[in-house]
């Protein structure tokens, strides 16, 4: 982030500038990076593959509506079908899909628009899980 060619305020510590050699508070670069791992490498700005929340809406996509927003090929899916879902849904011309990614306070929107089927949480044990059709399916990390 500090070798980014523009120079933006911090939203965590007033005052404080970065980019063009200044580094970013870490509270930004922590939110910068799990935003990444969430919603891929656009992020703040779009939600793309490959993302965590991808690979949620992806199965959900396949299993549930034979892979009509993402594309037939399996590993190819349409780079814009995140977007058009996420308006989709949001014009209400879209019914959501059945699965539910829990995702940290503040990671709820995307662009200006809130994210399908993301739903935020406290929980530690339900952060970075997702559920599919009411819970019959639950992907969850594995604590050793």
């Amino acid at each position: 982030m500090s070798q980014a060619q523009l120079e933006a305020p911090d939203p965590f510590l007033p005052g404080l500038m970065w980019g063009k050699g200044k580094w970013p508070s870490f509270q930004l670069a922590w939110y910068i990076y799990l935003g990444i791992a969430l919603y891929g490498d656009q992020f703040p700005f779009k939600m793309v593959f490959p993302s965590l929340y991808g690979l949620a809406f992806r199965y959900a996509d396949l299993t549930q509506n034979d892979g009509r927003y993402t594309g037939k090929i399996r590993s190819t899916p349409d780079p814009e079908a995140l977007s058009k879902y996420a308006s989709g849904v949001a014009s209400g011309q879209l019914t959501p899909l059945k699965f539910t990614v829990y995702i940290p306070a503040g990671y709820d929107n995307v662009a200006g628009l809130k994210v399908p089927n993301a739903e935020a949480t406290a929980d530690p044990a339900r952060i970075l899980t997702a559920r599919f059709n009411g819970g019959e399916e639950v992907w969850a990390p594995e604590i050793l």
